[in-house]
């Protein structure tokens, strides 16, 4: 279960990196009317962050597969707990409400 943590903390990073890069790209189309990206330093560092999430999700998530072979575990018998960092955040909004 702390590897299945890594992974929702590990998909919450990609989420907020996707969103840096959607803001990059709304900007530069409306302010600079620039729709290529081609040569542009800051566009593909977030696409090259990106990509490392994603890789490290899929390295978690074999490993997961890997124990649960290894122990001969379905995937109801994961635990599967909620990262504390995600319960304050739905909370935090809860009370802002």
């Amino acid at each position: 279960s702390k590897i299945k943590i890594e992974v929702h903390q590990l998909q919450r990073n990609r989420r907020r990196a996707s969103e840096a890069l959607g803001k990059l790209a709304y900007g530069h189309a409306k302010d600079a009317n620039m729709v290529n990206f081609t040569g542009n330093a800051e566009f593909y560092s977030h696409v090259e962050k990106i990509d490392n999430i994603k890789e490290s999700i899929a390295n978690k998530e074999n490993e997961i597969d890997q124990i649960k072979s290894q122990y001969n575990l379905e995937e109801e018998e994961v635990k599967e707990i909620e990262p504390l960092s995600e319960v304050l955040e739905e909370e935090t909004k809860e009370s802002n409400d």
